[in-house]
């Protein structure tokens, strides 16, 4: 595992761009997070274009306890691989299943 004190704000230097609504795809203007968040907000506390992990690189990653977060088995940064969402006119949730990583301007090293 990698020392995340240090790396948390090594990539903050780095200025990572946020990512935005497009990531997950064509859900429709309006539609809320689970939270209350727009997409635009809660899409924003994710690394953009990121397939392997920001951190190290690493391509594999391994589910925590915490329902839909996975972490990168190489260096241990956080990811959200389930995200539900509320469409307008909808009750029902619906379910994107991306493998986002959180941004390093989320993050506090413990």
């Amino acid at each position: 595992m990698y020392d995340l004190s240090v790396e948390i704000p090594r990539l903050q230097a780095e200025g990572l761009p946020h990512a935005d609504a497009s990531v997950f795809g064509d859900l429709p203007v309006g539609t809320l997070h689970e939270s209350g968040k727009s997409l635009e907000k809660y899409a924003a506390q994710f690394v953009a274009g990121h397939d392997p992990c920001p951190c190290c690189g690493g391509v594999y990653w391994a589910w925590t306890i915490q329902h839909g977060v996975a972490i990168c088995e190489d260096c241990g940064w956080m990811a959200r691989v389930f995200h539900y969402f509320r469409k307008p006119g909808e009750s029902k949730d619906t379910s994107v299943q991306a493998v986002l990583w959180y941004h390093p301007d989320e993050l506090r090293a413990r």
